[in-house]
């Protein structure tokens, strides 16, 4: 049988190796021009990819801009050699199709809210295969998840829905607005059944504050009057609703000196003092009673913050608090002037029951944020 030499392979194999490295000289070259050609457009591509993320992030506040430099580089890519005509048309094809994109949510709102209701058993015997309906009146909430099952509860033990309740809220609600709600429960036990729960949320959460404070001349507390004084002021301009409301009782410098006339609410024994707030619409919160007990002989209050969100309470301080500066949460949540309109006039009603001390009001504030709805 012939057999092929080594010399001869290699003379064979000769053409192919040398053809291969061409290629490859070849190819190399091909992509060196390539590059030479096209370095501009990679690095406009890469420079227009990182202004767009850098614009929707840090000057639009987007933290999920993702899209941003994806159009930036579709665009520029799609154009690179028809600048004029196709890059317009690219970014109108671009701004039609986000135009849209936010019809749609506008139409039906940016996405569902999901609600979680815990249920407790005060009866005296377990409850089993229990069900619940959730319905609302109101025409601008659609229930897409009404109806969910909870675990059996013993008595005066509590559960949670197995599945959350979910709903659109129209974008024709109001930002601030009331939502009704009724939760239908029916269920195996004593007791009458099903058992009906009306409750409400509200939409929207606090924006930025407004401030309005008290501009008149130091009103006299009147002593051992059970009728009290009305101190009016007016707040006008506050575009929607009350969100939160603080209240704050003023004063440049603070002090425990009687009859000082630095401080918002000079008053010679605080533990006599009641303070009630007045909205135009007739709402009344008590924010102060008796702070710290009749027996709580400090003097005055300044720079005293009264808001719901603190975690001390103004009618747990002592003598040694005062003249009482710092942040506390009032005698009734302010949260009950919630809804409303705050233009007009609103009154702080002062009263001191005991006829041995004296004081009076001097400065005090409100701030109000209306909604906000994203």
């Amino acid at each position: 049988m012939p057999r092929l030499r080594d010399s001869d392979a290699r003379r064979a194999a000769a053409p192919l190796i040398e053809e291969a490295a061409e290629r490859s000289r070849v190819s190399m070259r091909t992509r060196l021009e390539r590059l030479r050609v096209s370095w501009r457009s990679v690095l406009q591509v890469g420079v227009a990819a990182g202004a767009a993320w850098f614009f929707a992030t840090e000057i639009l506040g987007h933290q999920g801009a993702f899209f941003a430099p994806v159009a930036a580089i579709i665009t520029l890519g799609l154009t690179i050699t028809q600048r004029g005509r196709r890059a317009v048309e690219v970014a109108l094809g671009v701004a039609v199709g986000i135009l849209v994109g936010d019809l749609i949510v506008l139409e039906i709102g940016v996405g569902t809210a999901q609600l979680t209701v815990a249920i407790n058993n005060s009866g005296g015997a377990a409850a089993s295969a229990i069900s619940a309906v959730l319905t609302s009146s109101s025409p601008n909430v659609l229930i897409l998840q009404g109806s969910t099952t909870y675990n059996n509860i013993p008595s005066a033990g509590s559960a949670a829905n197995n599945s959350p309740f979910s709903f659109f809220v129209q974008p024709t609600a109001i930002c601030g607005e009331t939502l009704p709600f009724s939760l239908t429960i029916n269920y195996t036990g004593n007791g009458p059944h099903p058992v009906v729960f009306n409750f409400s949320i509200q939409t929207g959460g606090a924006g930025t504050f407004s401030h309005f404070a008290y501009a008149g001349a130091p009103v006299l507390v009147p002593l051992g009057d059970p009728a009290g004084v009305d101190v009016p002021f007016t707040v006008d301009g506050f575009t929607g609703t009350i969100a939160k409301l603080k209240f704050n009782i003023d004063g440049t410098t603070c002090t425990t000196v009687q009859g000082a006339t630095t401080v918002g609410i000079d008053h010679s024994w605080a533990g006599d003092l009641i303070l009630s707030l007045r909205s135009p619409t007739g709402r009344t919160v008590t924010v102060l009673s008796e702070a710290g007990g009749p027996f709580n002989s400090g003097n005055n209050f300044c720079q005293t913050i009264l808001d719901d969100d603190a975690a001390s309470s103004i009618e747990n301080v002592t003598l040694n608090d005062a003249p009482f500066t710092g942040t506390f949460s009032p005698f009734q949540p302010l949260a009950a002037f919630s809804g409303d309109s705050p233009n007009g006039t609103w009154t702080l009603h002062a009263q001191d029951l005991v006829a041995a001390d004296t004081g009076s009001v001097r400065a005090f504030s409100i701030d109000i944020s209306s909604f906000g709805c994203d």
